[in-house]
């Protein structure tokens, strides 16, 4: 601040101005070749990890009469959930919300819900008997570092008497706490280990599949 009067007092305010302009733009370029740097490693994390499913994979998993819950905005979460129950002749449940986030605000919206802890009100309707069913997979995307507030709403309302849960989580890059925080709230659930899947383009839909099954596998009874 001080610096900043000085300058117009030593060589006005068209001098401030210009400097200001130039430290925006050296702000714009660190941020932009930041945030440049962080999809590469992104996307390279992803090139590696998805090399390991190069082959296909043989799926030998019981898992008993299978439930596949999952909460979807965007629909990659649906896309892996409608996979899973594919893979294991499973049924879904989805998760909806009353109100719709708007794309805008979606983001702002639901960290004022995670903050508060005033999650939002689910649709009513069916809801799927826990009890007829041995593994149940629970997914959704990962939001501000952890679950999306409507699952959190579908936890806080569901009682899992025992029943084997399998969660999942989709994101861009990082699942941040969304299994620990699951954990915390899953009541009653014999929580199996997780997995968790990136967004990742079309080309790597097969490596996809493969990860999926390897995982079902290691879940079998």
């Amino acid at each position: 601040m001080f610096y900043l009067l000085y300058i117009i007092k030593n060589f006005g305010r068209k001098a401030m101005f210009k400097i200001i302009f130039y430290l925006v733009i050296i702000a714009i370029i660190v941020i932009s070749g930041a945030s440049a740097y962080h999809l590469y490693q992104v996307k390279e994390k992803n090139k590696t990890e998805m090399a390991n499913f190069e082959n296909e994979t043989p799926l030998n998993a019981d898992l008993g009469n299978v439930l596949v819950i999952y909460y979807s905005w965007t629909g990659h979460t649906k896309e892996i959930a409608e996979q899973i129950a594919a893979l294991t002749n499973a049924k879904t449940y989805e998760i909806k919300t009353v109100k719709e986030y708007s794309s805008p605000s979606v983001y702002m919206e639901s960290k004022k819900e995670l903050m508060s802890k005033n999650y939002p009100e689910l649709e009513k309707g069916f809801k799927p008997n826990i009890a007829d069913y041995d593994t149940i997979f629970v997914g959704g995307p990962v939001w501000w570092y952890t679950m999306a507030p409507a699952l959190f709403s579908f936890l806080k309302k569901t009682d899992f008497k025992g029943a084997r849960v399998v969660p999942f989580s989709t994101q861009g890059s990082n699942y941040g706490k969304f299994f620990e925080d699951f954990a915390a709230n899953a009541q009653n659930a014999d929580v199996l280990p997780s997995e968790n899947f990136n967004n990742l383009a079309p080309e790597y839909n097969a490596q996809v599949k493969n990860k999926i099954i390897t995982w079902l596998n290691k879940l079998s009874r």
